[in-house]
């Protein structure tokens, strides 16, 4: 499910009932790259150190920063944070509205120029997530 558009990522997420770690793989593909890292480690055998080697993983990397940023797709679909942390990425300085009721919330992003209008998600990260592909669309639309 890694290599879905925005679009797709859209309709999924607005299908939700719950988090779903698939969709969140798929949002850290839409803005990471995968790649083969030391992860801060080493094994080999204690009686001989010269057999230790670096400990090495796939790892969700930053393009921009080319640093390795976790190990596993962060948990947007279930973490309001994670969902913020990757809205703040994204749109620096951007304010984020949510709004929550019994069965669903609401989330809207705007900025000093503008907003865009609510989403609905069945939960706020939910609703954080599709507001943030709505308003990638628009303002890549705006050019």
């Amino acid at each position: 499910m890694a290599d879905l558009t925005r679009a797709e990522l859209i309709a999924k997420l607005e299908a939700l009932t719950g988090p779903d770690r698939g969709i969140d793989d798929a949002l850290m593909a839409l803005f990471f790259v995968r790649d083969e890292r030391h992860i801060g480690t080493t094994e080999g055998w204690e009686d001989d150190p010269s057999s230790f080697l670096p400990v090495k993983n796939r790892v969700w990397v930053d393009p921009v920063t080319d640093k390795w940023v976790s190990t596993a797709a962060h948990n947007f679909t279930s973490s309001i944070d994670a969902a913020v942390a990757l809205v703040d990425r994204m749109l620096p300085g951007w304010q984020i509205n949510i709004h929550c009721y019994g069965v669903s919330s609401e989330a809207s992003l705007g900025s000093r120029s503008g907003g865009f209008p609510l989403v609905t998600g069945w939960s706020p990260s939910i609703a954080i997530c599709i507001a943030l592909l709505r308003a990638l669309d628009a303002k890549e639309k705006e050019g």
